[in-house]
C-alpha cells in the first residue's frame, strides 16, 4: 500500500507545474475577480521562482551530499550501486537515463582498486513488466569488463527502503564485511543513508554522483533568465524531502 500511494502522490506533492495547474483551475472555477487576480499573480511568481537557476543552486548545494574523493590505497569490500539509473522500453529493453553517472563512477571505483565487489540493488517497480533494472545494469557492468563473479545483484527491491533491507541480506549471505561504499545521486544520498542506517548498516562511505547543481560564474542567464529544466530539478529535490518525511513517519528512516 505504501508503495502504490507513494507513486500516486509524489507527482502531486512534488511538481511546481502541477501546483501551478491546480491554481489555474481554481482561478478558472472562481467568480471572484480579486481572487482571480491573486491566483494569476501567484502562478507567475511561482514559475519565476522555481525556474531561477541561481535560487535552485543555493538550495541544492545546501542539501545534496558534497563531492567525495577516495584516497590512493583506500579499499573496501563492496560498492553498493543503487538503482534508478535505467529503465525499460515497450520491448523490455533497458536504457540508461540521466542518473547514469552513478554507473560510471562505480566502474571507475572498481578499476581504481577502491572496491572489490559491486552490488547492484534495484528491481522493477511494476511487476507485470519483464524488464528488471538489476539484471540490466549487471549485464552492462559485465560488458564493461567487470568479472561476473565480482557482480552481485539484488533485483527484488522497488524503493529505497527495500534497497536497504534486501542489500543487507545479500551482503550477509556473501559474508562481505563493512565498511561499504554507497553510490547514488548526490540528492538521493541523504535519504539513502538514513534508510540504510535504519536497515542496520553502521559503516557506510557515501560516494555521491550526478549532482543536481554546480556553482557557475555570474552571468545574466544564471541570475535572471527563467529555465524550464530547473523546475524539473526542483521536483527531484522535493521528491527527496517528501520521501524522507514519509519514511520517517512510517519508521523506515
Amino acid at each position: 500500500m505504501f508503495f502504490f500511494l507513494s507513486k500516486l502522490l509524489y507527482p502531486i506533492l512534488t511538481s511546481p507545474f502541477i501546483w501551478a495547474l491546480l491554481l489555474l483551475v481554481w482561478r478558472w472555477r472562481t467568480k471572484k475577480e480579486l481572487v482571480r487576480k491573486r491566483l494569476l499573480t501567484a502562478v507567475i511568481v511561482m514559475l519565476l521562482f522555481f525556474s531561477n537557476e541561481w535560487i535552485f543552486t543555493q538550495v541544492a548545494h545546501w542539501y545534496q551530499t558534497p563531492e567525495r574523493e577516495l584516497k590512493v590505497g583506500e579499499k573496501y569490500s563492496c560498492g553498493i550501486l543503487l538503482g534508478g539509473m535505467a529503465g525499460g522500453d515497450i520491448n523490455n529493453k533497458g536504457h540508461f537515463n540521466s542518473n547514469s553517472d552513478r554507473f560510471i563512477q562505480t566502474i571507475k571505483l572498481y578499476y581504481q582498486g577502491h572496491i572489490d565487489y559491486i552490488l547492484v540493488s534495484g528491481g522493477n517497480s511494476y511487476k507485470d513488466n519483464a524488464y528488471n533494472e538489476g539484471a540490466f545494469v549487471a549485464s552492462q557492468l559485465a560488458a564493461c569488463g567487470i568479472p561476473q563473479n565480482k557482480i552481485l545483484v539484488e533485483n527484488q527491491s522497488r524503493n529505497t527502503h527495500e534497497n536497504g533491507v534486501f542489500t543487507k541480506q545479500l551482503l550477509a549471505k556473501h559474508q562481505l564485511q563493512p565498511p561499504y561504499v554507497l553510490i547514488t545521486s548526490a540528492v538521493h544520498m541523504p535519504r539513502s543513508l538514513k534508510v540504510f542506517e535504519k536497515a542496520g548498516f553502521t559503516q557506510l562511505i557515501p560516494y555521491p554522483a550526478n549532482f543536481l547543481a554546480a556553482k557557475q560564474k555570474p552571468n545574466v542567464e544564471y541570475y535572471l533568465i527563467p529555465q524550464v529544466e530547473v523546475i524539473h530539478r526542483w521536483q527531484r529535490l522535493f521528491k527527496e524531502w517528501v520521501g524522507i518525511l514519509a519514511y520517517s513517519l512510517t519508521g523506515k528512516a
